[in-house]
């Protein structure tokens, strides 16, 4: 007989989302096509939802946008996320404003930022190194500039209000 080893459709990482979830005690927090302030849970799933602020042990997010995000693990897919934390990510179809993560696999993410300890797959950051030290430089230059340039109208005035008192 040819038997074929059993392949779990699951996310590999809703196993660690389940034993954070029992671990943590935190409720689970189901949002479709809903709008919220705020969302705290133990599991949290947005399907097709907005949220301002969430703070879980796991989430999965489908066509979604979320502002803040503090969790443990992180599964989203076509969505769109501002500032996030998370210690394991997997992400498809993602735009995010700062990406912090430990490890995260990725099939596609657009960020401005992306800092984290392992990345695998296809991501699009706007600030990388040798962007942020050409914007570091030229930041520097620019009040290096105004510096001197604010220096010399203040030397041109002293100078010119000691020649009219003469």
């Amino acid at each position: 007989m040819n038997e074929q080893p059993h392949q779990d459709d699951k996310n590999p990482l809703e196993h660690f989302a389940d034993e954070a979830t029992a671990a943590l005690g935190g409720k689970p927090v189901e949002l479709i096509e809903q709008s919220a302030e705020q969302v705290s849970g133990g599991q949290v799933s947005m399907a097709s939802s907005m949220a301002r602020r969430v703070r879980a042990s796991a989430m999965h997010m489908q066509d979604s946008v979320a502002g803040v995000v503090q969790t443990g693990s992180l599964d989203a897919q076509d969505s769109v996320l501002g500032v996030v934390a998370a210690r394991k990510a997997s992400l498809d179809g993602v735009n995010a404003s700062v990406l912090v993560v430990g490890h995260a696999e990725v099939e596609q993410l657009r960020a401005f930022a992306v800092f984290g300890g392992q990345i695998d797959g296809n991501v699009r950051a706007v600030l990388t190194p040798l962007a942020a030290l050409m914007a570091g430089s030229g930041f520097a230059l620019t009040l290096w500039g105004l510096n001197r340039l604010m220096g010399r109208i203040r030397k041109n005035r002293i100078n010119r209000s000691l020649e009219s008192k003469r």
